[in-house]
């Protein structure tokens, strides 16, 4: 398994109890929960993916779409 992190940069305020990843694999869209961490605003986050290869992925936060951006497994 490969270990991708991500960071995001939210409203300080900015209250989160659930974090979620869609990510896209074989035409198919699977669900992933994540544990996660806030700190003065900062949303950091980290998913395994079984294979190499390229990923759309969407990050939901507390029920709402967040951002969708390609990861790029090696």
């Amino acid at each position: 398994m490969k270990l991708q992190q991500l960071g995001l940069k939210l409203d300080s305020a900015a209250v989160i109890s659930k974090v979620t990843l869609f990510v896209e694999e074989h035409k198919k869209r699977k669900q992933q929960d994540v544990i996660f961490s806030v700190d003065k605003g900062l949303l950091q986050l980290s998913c395994k993916f079984d294979q190499s290869g390229s990923y759309p992925v969407t990050v939901v936060v507390n029920g709402k779409e967040l951002v969708t951006y390609m990861v790029e497994v090696e």
